[in-house]
């Protein structure tokens, strides 16, 4: 099916569910069924690219306890979390041309992590607090240069506004999912006993269905060819050992 825009996928949903009078609910679902599928698939159509440079703790002059080196950088606002494809996280830095790559651990990990007032390093740790807005990011150990990162991130994708009578193209382009979604939710509120028909994910029940022709079309839409996917172990555990060592003379007690 070709690529439709938000108008056109709201009225063929209203003609399907037979409720032409519903345009304004077609375009309210088609935003929230939009936003199912960046907030719960990892979809490259969603994906960001954040660039930014971590900071020198040489340069920076604080009383906090935390180097400022460590963090906040503030996120993207519109940053869900970040990519990770075949055991590693697509977050990294450059020095003369060689990638460091950096391994997510949870803010609770990180809280506990040694910050000693001059402590700075190579960072290799980095945690996110989705919990401000925008998001924060903190590294560790702080870091002890200037270096350029690159953040590949899945993205919290915006609403249409007024979907209902916009011409903007959809960010996902497989059509017949939204039109089958849209019109499944529509039949869930005028009573059509059609919805789980439309709306399933059953190959025998409902082989049209939205959730069915979702699962088929994600099978395929990391398809690389001839490319393997590779798993990885957790890099927390198998990665870099430092964090690992026994306390010394000069860090711990």
């Amino acid at each position: 099916m070709a690529t439709l825009q938000a108008q056109q996928i709201c009225a063929l949903a209203t003609q399907i569910a037979k409720c032409p009078g519903y345009v304004v609910q077609a375009g309210q679902f088609l935003n929230t069924t939009l936003q199912d599928l960046c907030q719960n698939y990892d979809l490259d159509a969603a994906l960001g690219t954040f660039l930014f440079n971590l900071i020198s703790a040489s340069t920076v002059v604080s009383s906090s306890l935390l180097s400022p080196a460590a963090g906040p950088y503030l996120l993207p606002s519109d940053y869900l979390r970040t990519q990770a494809k075949d055991g590693k996280d697509e977050f990294f830095y450059m020095i003369n041309g060689v990638p460091y790559p950096l391994i997510q651990i949870t803010k609770a990990e990180y809280d506990w992590l040694v910050q000693t007032p001059g402590f700075m390093s190579y960072p290799y740790n980095y945690a996110t607090d989705l919990s401000q807005t925008p998001a924060q990011l903190w590294v560790w150990p702080p870091a002890s240069g200037s270096y350029p990162c690159t953040l590949r991130s899945y993205r919290l994708m915006q609403d249409i506004t007024s979907p209902e009578s916009s011409t903007v193209v959809p960010w996902f382009l497989n059509t017949q999912i939204l039109i089958n979604s849209v019109a499944g939710k529509l039949m869930q509120i005028t009573g059509d006993v059609r919805a789980d028909a439309y709306l399933g994910d059953d190959d025998d029940r409902a082989p049209m269905g939205a959730g069915t022709l979702l699962r088929k079309y994600l099978k395929n839409v990391e398809d690389r060819e001839s490319a393997v996917h590779t798993v990885g172990k957790d890099r927390r555990r198998w990665g870099r050992p430092f964090d690992r060592l026994k306390n010394t003379k000069q860090i711990g007690w």
